[in-house]
């Protein structure tokens, strides 16, 4: 494979929203670990309603059915064993009273002719009871098989823990409920991360295309231009060029091949911007964000026309939906608005904690304290927050800015614009 061929094949293997959304990963584990769940919440709940249908009095009935079943083919075994033994006693004592074969005068014996019928008769019945005595074994061999089975069901049924079942089996689904909730919140994140990068990843998509072409005739001039080096005659050159201005435009390979790695060089460089823009879109959209603690004062203006209320009261109804607020104020709305914490409390009770911080005092430390060093607590403010590099949230670039113009409040890394006015 050539060079530029195997660049193609690379540039295909990126940019796609798994590879760029940081929250995929964490998603295919959890859903995993729904399925585990699910699956052992299925089997303990199966083997609970075996254990409910199982007849306890029918089976140890069974148990001593079979006990005495194979302690009769027992017995009976024995017993053939004993008779075979005696069978062969009374053999080797017929065998004992025949005289030699060679004796011919004792073929005429009438006695002798007796033995060798008793013998021949005790012969018969020996084999048959031998082979009585296989089929017996055979039985007894299945029946012990069989009160094996029943016996091991019985213990079974005796060592099942009923409470201690149950009580795994409630762990279970609480465990279940608990990961079902964590999966649908990750899901909803997931989307909202690929929503915000089907812009971008669109792009990305067009970019690598173009640069897929551009490598792509890169190749076919550079067999033109070995094409000409290895021509011998002016018209053999001539038809080269004639052929490469056919495919590619322009009859001059060389010329073709500068600007193809002049644009080639400008969309790698478009395309590394565009997976770094890429990655900060993820990396904002992905933050797991739970409260927000809302700087009152930097939203009660549009520029520096102050505003009032407005802003805040159009756009916290819409962020309490999804997250937990602290509203906290400067001492100096109380005069801006000419009016008193709890009017101002009463507005927003409904969905957020306000809280106005003491006369002769500004809001900034109480909103960085309330942010505390919980990952998931972010800070809504237009304010750096420069005088405080040493606080959580600021080291870690917890605090998400905001725009109010045109009567609307547009908060980007939520997704939010709403009409104030």
């Amino acid at each position: 494979m050539s060079g530029t061929q195997s660049e193609v094949m690379s540039l295909c293997a990126i940019g796609s929203g798994k590879d760029l959304n940081p929250l995929t990963e964490q998603l295919s584990t959890l859903r995993r670990q729904v399925e585990e769940l699910t699956k052992l919440d299925a089997e303990l709940s199966a083997k609970l309603k075996e254990h409910e249908a199982i007849d306890a009095q029918a089976l140890m009935q069974e148990l001593h059915h079979r006990e005495n079943y194979c302690q009769g083919l027992a017995v009976r075994c024995d017993k053939l064993r004993n008779d075979l033994q005696e069978l062969r006693k009374l053999e080797l004592a017929l065998q004992a009273k025949l005289a030699p074969f060679w004796n011919v005068l004792a073929l005429l014996d009438p006695r002798q002719r007796r033995y060798r019928r008793e013998l021949e008769t005790h012969k018969k019945r020996y084999r048959e009871q031998e082979q009585a005595l296989v089929r017996l074994d055979c039985d007894w061999q299945r029946a012990r098989l069989e009160l094996e089975q029943v016996r091991s069901r019985w213990e079974s049924y005796q060592n099942f823990d009923v409470g201690a079942h149950k009580q795994r089996l409630v762990e279970v689904r609480e465990q279940l409920d608990e990961k079902k909730a964590q999966l649908n919140h990750l899901e909803r994140r997931w989307r909202r991360v690929q929503v915000r990068l089907a812009g971008v990843l669109e792009e990305i998509s067009h970019c690598r295309q173009e640069l897929g072409q551009v490598l792509e005739n890169l190749r076919i001039a550079q067999c033109w231009e070995d094409r000409l080096l290895r021509a011998s005659t002016p018209r053999e050159k001539a038809q080269i060029h004639e052929e490469c201005f056919k495919q590619l435009g322009n009859p001059r390979p060389r010329i073709v091949m500068r600007e193809l790695e002049l644009r080639r060089g400008v969309l790698e460089r478009d395309l590394q911007k565009l997976h770094q823009r890429a990655a900060e879109i993820a990396r904002r959209a992905s933050r797991s964000i739970e409260k927000i603690v809302l700087d009152g004062n930097n939203l009660c203006f549009e520029g520096n026309c102050f505003i009032g209320l407005a802003a805040l009261k159009a756009v916290v109804p819409v962020l309490a939906k999804d997250y937990e607020l602290y509203l906290v104020f400067d001492a100096s709305i109380r005069a801006r608005l000419k009016t008193g914490d709890s009017k101002i409390r009463g507005e927003f009770e409904r969905y957020a904690e306000v809280h106005v911080v003491p006369s002769r005092c500004v809001a900034d430390e109480t909103i960085l304290e309330l942010a505390g060093e919980e990952e998931s607590t972010y800070i809504l403010s237009n304010d750096r927050y420069a005088d405080f590099p040493d606080k959580p949230a600021v080291r870690q670039g917890r605090i998400i800015t905001h725009q109010i113009v045109a009567g609307k409040v547009f908060i980007p890394d939520l997704d939010i614009s709403v009409a104030y006015r």
